[in-house]
């Protein structure tokens, strides 16, 4: 529970948001009154994105290019590359598997948690959106075996 003292004076931002995050966020510290931080410098912004996004620092290379590059789209331009790497995937596919509880028990065998995995590193890395690939493991029939390829693949499906 937050409680905010009457009569501090606040003044809201004038900067326009750049996407809908920023509208959210901005939204969520003007009810809490308070300022959004200024933005951070270019090696700051590349050391941020690349561990958010890839669970990794990025490399000397990396920061050389990112650094060089006069173009104002270019932070836009570094959250789309990243995006598309496979330790996009990787970094993601382990998280969701930690939720959905992919671990080899007595029950479980390696190859089958393996498989697990895979098919939702592979979904990820190909921006299946979060609700068909719910759909997919809800509709599932049989071991991961026979079926770790997407559902589309079955005859099976869920509306």
């Amino acid at each position: 529970m937050i409680v905010l003292p009457k009569g501090i004076a606040y003044t809201p931002p004038t900067t326009p948001p750049a996407n809908y995050v920023d509208e959210l966020v901005n939204a969520k510290l003007a009810k809490l009154r308070l300022l959004p931080s200024e933005l951070c410098s270019d090696p700051g912004f590349l050391r941020r994105v690349t561990i958010d996004i890839t669970g990794r620092l990025p490399t000397e290379d990396e920061c050389r290019q990112f650094q060089d590059d006069k173009d104002p789209a270019k932070r836009a331009k570094a959250i789309d590359r990243l995006l598309e790497r496979k330790e996009f995937a990787e970094i993601w596919a382990m998280k969701w598997a930690e939720l959905l509880m992919i671990r080899t028990t007595n029950g479980v065998s390696d190859k089958s948690a393996f498989l697990y995995a895979n098919w939702l590193t592979e979904r990820i890395s190909k921006n299946v959106p979060i609700n068909q690939m719910v759909r997919e493991l809800l509709a599932a029939n049989g071991g991961t075996f026979r079926n770790a390829a997407p559902i589309s693949t079955r005859s099976r499906t869920i509306r």
